[in-house]
Formats: C-alpha cells, structure tokens, sequence
C-alpha cells in the first residue's frame, strides 16, 4: 500500500506543477478587462457662484449626457448629480466622452446656469475644469408640442438637451419650461411614436420666449431608449420641485 502511494505521489507531482500555471494564466488573463471599462474617463469640476462673486454652496448641480442626434442605435445615458460644497465646488467623476450639459439652479427656479461641453475620447488632461459659472435670473419658454393625430397630445416630454429641465405636455400639448438658463438650447419633444426637435435662444436672464407649435413626427429610427432617458430627465426635474425647499436640497448621486 505504502510503495503504491510513493509511486501515485511521484505522478501525480509533476502533474499539479505543470497545472499551476494554467490556472494562474487564466487569472491574468481576466483581470486586465477591469480597467478597460473606464478608460476614456475622466473627472469634470467647475465652480458655482452668485452675481457678486460669493461660492453658491449646496447647489444642486448636474452633468447630463446631451440625447440629440437621435439615431437607431443607443450611444449610452451618463447623468450625475451632485451639490456643491461650501466653496461652490462641485466635480463629476467617471464621465465617458461624449456631449454633454452642465446645469445648476436655485431659488425656486429664480436663478439658474448652464453651459455645454464636449469630451473627447482620450482624457488630456485626465480632469476636465470647466470656468466658474455664475448663476443669473432664470427664463422661461413655453409652447405646445402635439401628436400629428387625435385631439389629445398629454404626456408628450418636452426637455432642453444637455440641462435638467423637462416637463410633460398637458392634454392641449401645451407645455412650460421654468429655470431655464439664458444661451442657445436644443428643445426635444418626444414619446413612444416619434420627436420633432426646435431650437430655443434666450439672448438675456430673465427673458421669457413663446415657442411655435411644433409637431411629433411618425414613428422614427432611434433607439426605444432614448424615451426612457427623457422620462428620467422628466422624474428627476418633477422630484427636485417637489421639495419645499425647490431644487437646492434635492440630493442625489450616481447615474441613472
């Protein structure tokens, strides 16, 4: 028994040498794949402040991935958001390239910002720091966005791309967009049938714009969930004015 133990430890020995580094082999070859996820990210940081200069601190701040073009496939969906800490500062991590808006608001939509920016696919450098952005008096834009059939165009969301502003339509298609900062924004009007898009200029704060009616067209090529993205836009602006204290309190991290 003793001396046929010796001879199956003789075998069997090289054997599990030689097996060790087949199993370490497939280890490595898994774990280079985990930072292949995040290449191409980066941090994003800016400053948030008042018209006389002072840090805007606990500011709800987000950084959204812009929806339009639309196309047939899906490009993927960043949004983070964030308040900004008792200097102003707010910074943004793990943000792929891609377009994308940068929002702030405060005051039961009495002051808002927002700017535009592009990524590109390689980081240089790794953090994106954007210039301050100094809060101004809030616009507003309104009109009415309708299906090309039947009498009633409720429920259509109407959202500025890049921003965290959206609202859906009510059964006249009519719709109002409050907070909205002043520059040149992409209007998206869309449900589960199709989109028409319109382009939305508020040249000074305060100013208030009335839209032309514009029309959804047919079911279109894009991805189905584009509409999803824009129904979370919808959830996260609806949650945020819901608060007593307007958006300013309204906490919330992480992608959606």
């Amino acid at each position: 028994m003793a001396r046929s133990f010796r001879l199956f430890w003789r075998l069997a020995a090289p054997l599990a040498l030689l097996a060790v580094p087949v199993l370490t082999g497939c280890a490595k070859d898994k774990s280079p794949t985990k930072p292949v996820v995040s290449s191409g990210t980066r941090a994003v940081q800016t400053k948030v402040r008042f018209g006389n200069g002072d840090p805007a601190r606990d500011v709800l701040v987000s950084l959204t991935q812009r929806l339009l073009p639309l196309g047939s496939t899906d490009p993927g969906f960043f949004l983070q958001v964030f308040e900004s800490d008792s200097a102003g500062d707010v910074r943004f991590t793990d943000v792929p390239p891609g377009g994308f808006g940068v929002y702030a608001d405060v005051g039961f939509d009495s002051l808002a910002v927002g700017t535009t920016l592009d990524l590109a696919a390689v980081p240089s450098p790794p953090d994106t720091i954007l210039p301050p952005l100094t809060l101004v008096r809030a616009c507003v834009a309104k009109g009415r966005a309708l299906r090309s059939a039947g009498s009633d165009h409720s429920g259509i969301i109407v959202l500025l791309d890049g921003l965290l502003v959206a609202e859906t339509t009510a059964r006249d298609g009519s719709y109002r967009l409050t907070a909205v900062p002043p520059g040149t924004w992409n209007l998206l009007a869309i449900d589960s049938t199709g989109y028409a898009t319109a382009g939305v200029a508020l040249a000074s704060p305060g100013d208030s714009v009335a839209l032309a009616d514009i029309t959804i067209g047919p079911i279109a090529l894009f991805a189905p969930a584009v509409v999803e993205r824009a129904a979370a836009l919808a959830r996260r602006t609806a949650a945020a004015r819901a608060h007593p204290g307007g958006r300013r309190p309204f906490r919330s991290a992480g992608h959606e």
